[in-house]
């Protein structure tokens, strides 16, 4: 079995490229031979003592530029094995193709462990992710990794009898090596597409890349999101090689196997290698069936824009782009314009988080009622009145679908933990979604929705937590035309994030969490997560300096709360600052819980 990772190092040498990014220039190439020969294997070092093997073996493993070809992968690094086991070396073919470690500790061997001929040398480090067979990441709880090397000799030298099943690498080469790139399925409603990350190994080309991708499109959705979405592409496979357009660039792929039902089903399969090939490997992609170019042309990401879940629907009266936030006395004000929202919101109700939808204008918001709290659901710039929905212990904010027909919250008692879904129009209709030992994971004090549907994210315990979310067919759903919801995990998506907080999403492939990556961390701060698990710091948050207690995202702004005030980020997380949001530039607005149309 040659799996993507295998092809896409492979690709490496094909095209003869002695670099990867991050190691030299990347070189594009055009569509030359297809079989140019490839390098020849560096030779390995005389007299190297067993745990210098070991390293260079290491070393030679992690360089994925160098050594590949179609009947010898990693040739190089065989060099370092025994004949017996640089013929079963298969690492492209396990379960767990990377593990990934914050760095290798490569131990000396132990005293009266090595003889004339044969050693052992251990070789440790901290695992933090794993790359599955099917290309995703996965972070796991920090763990001890430990390989004991056995080594003997062969003709004089030492070689290693049994190499570890996967690739070992340390989180910095695994960084150099692969990178991350964006798959696209459909949801489960067939309305818009879901992203899928995936890392490979870019290749020195667009080619190479698309070749890869496509080959990961066919092979179908990771396994944490294959419940909640379709794929256009299920049974197909390619009746020649992925190519690309001498004239233009576009990707020209022809498919075999796959038949579209009708033409929102072809639009889908469009969408699906358009998102994931155009415009990041190539302006356009010619997609043919059976030989067939569909359309008479290509397709580009305008042609698939009703499929954006990053997209508004229009189901109502356009929603102003408002921020709103709570001020100190529990009402709803305008970041704009300071002045109170209509209604109790915005004057009587004790207010303590609230959303509103950018579809429908709909508010949902949380109010205090003495010791218990109650869900209202109104339309206030409608001047519609909010009404009651649902009463609990404790409430979390409320999230909207894409649609804003509908609204999730989590209900707390001392004794049962229970997500609900609300109509958002009267009769006001409300369901359990199921979710598998949810009180299990501890208190829970937030819960979001993805733009596209099919992901929850929520937080508890201080910790993060990722699920897909699944409907099916009701048991009483003739009668109520309702579909049973529920969640699939939810997982751990990165065990060594702590404290986490406040989280909103980004995108539909990103969240803002506030949490610490380093438990030392002094403040709570403001972190990106992709939905695999992937967690970066962004520049703007070295001038966060204290706490984050809420996140807001809308209309492409984005706001936080430190200090007991609202801040507004001027420019981007890779290069903005923070500036207080408010009427009155330069005023500091003291208040929490921003939110605006979403």
């Amino acid at each position: 079995m040659i799996t993507p990772l295998l092809m896409a190092l492979l690709a490496v040498l094909i095209a003869g490229c002695t670099g990867v990014p991050g190691t030299g220039p990347v070189v594009a190439v055009g569509t030359g031979p297809s079989e140019p020969v490839a390098p020849t294997p560096a030779e390995v070092d005389k007299n190297l003592a067993p745990d210098q093997v070991v390293r260079q073996f290491l070393e030679s493993s992690a360089d994925t530029s160098r050594d590949v070809s179609r009947t010898a992968p990693f040739q190089t690094a065989r060099n370092y094995l025994t004949e017996a086991a640089s013929k079963s070396w298969q690492p492209q073919n396990n379960t767990t193709q990377v593990v990934v470690l914050d760095a290798v500790r490569v131990n000396a061997p132990t005293a009266g462990r090595a003889a004339a001929n044969q050693a052992e040398v251990d070789v440790q480090g901290t695992q933090l992710a794993v790359l599955d067979a099917d290309n995703a990441y996965r972070a796991t709880a920090p763990t001890e990794y430990n390989h004991s090397f056995g080594l003997v000799r062969e003709q004089g030298e030492w070689r290693i009898s049994n190499p570890p099943n996967a690739l070992v690498l340390t989180q910095s080469q695994f960084d150099a090596a692969f990178k991350q790139r964006m798959l696209y399925f459909v949801s489960q409603d067939g309305e818009v597409l879901v992203p899928d990350p995936r890392w490979i190994i870019p290749g020195p080309s667009p080619k190479d890349r698309a070749a890869a991708l496509v080959d990961l499109l066919l092979g179908g959705a990771s396994i944490g999101l294959s419940p909640a979405v379709q794929n256009r592409l299920d049974g197909g496979r390619l009746r020649g090689n992925v190519e690309l357009d001498p004239q233009n660039g576009d990707v020209k792929v022809d498919l075999t196997g796959v038949q579209p039902a009708n033409q929102q089903a072809q639009l889908q399969l469009i969408g699906q290698l358009v998102d994931t090939l155009a415009p990041t490997e190539a302006p356009g992609v010619q997609i043919s069936i059976d030989g067939q170019l569909l359309g008479g042309r290509a397709y580009t990401p305008r042609d698939t824009q009703s499929l954006d879940a990053e997209q508004i629907p229009a189901v109502g009266p356009s929603v102003p782009a408002d921020a709103y936030y709570v001020n100190s006395g529990g009402h709803v004000l305008s970041l704009s314009s300071g002045e109170a929202m209509w209604g109790e919101l915005g004057h009587s109700a004790q207010v303590k988080a609230a959303s509103m939808s950018a579809a429908n204008g709909a508010v949902a918001a949380v109010v205090t009622s003495g010791e218990q709290q109650k869900l209202t659901i109104g339309r206030p710039l409608q001047y519609q009145p909010s009404t009651t929905v649902l009463t609990a212990d404790r409430l979390t904010a409320p999230t909207f679908d894409r649609s804003g027909s509908s609204v999730w919250v989590v209900q707390q008692t001392d004794d049962k933990t229970d997500v609900r879904q609300l109509t958002t129009t009267a009769p006001f209709g409300q369901q359990s979604v199921t979710v598998p030992d949810l009180a299990d994971l501890g208190q829970v004090t937030a819960l979001e929705r993805s733009p596209d549907g099919a992901r929850v994210a929520l937080v508890a315990d201080k910790k993060l937590y990722l699920g897909t979310v699944v409907e099916s067919d009701a048991a009483d759903g003739a009668e109520t035309g309702r579909r049973a919801v529920s969640i699939v995990g939810p997982t751990e998506i990165n065990p060594r994030l702590t404290d986490v907080g406040p989280i909103a999403f980004q995108s539909a492939s990103t969240l803002l969490v506030g949490g610490k990556q380093d438990p030392s961390s002094v403040f709570v701060t403001l972190l990106q997560v992709t939905v695999d698990g992937v967690v970066t710091t962004p520049n703007a948050s070295s001038d966060i300096s204290d706490d984050v207690t809420d996140i807001a995202v809308g209309n492409q702004d984005i706001f936080v709360c430190f200090q007991g005030r609202v801040w507004k980020l001027d420019g981007t997380l890779l290069a903005g600052v923070w500036e207080p949001a408010g009427s009155q530039a330069g005023a500091q607005t003291l208040g929490s819980r921003p939110f605006a149309p979403n």
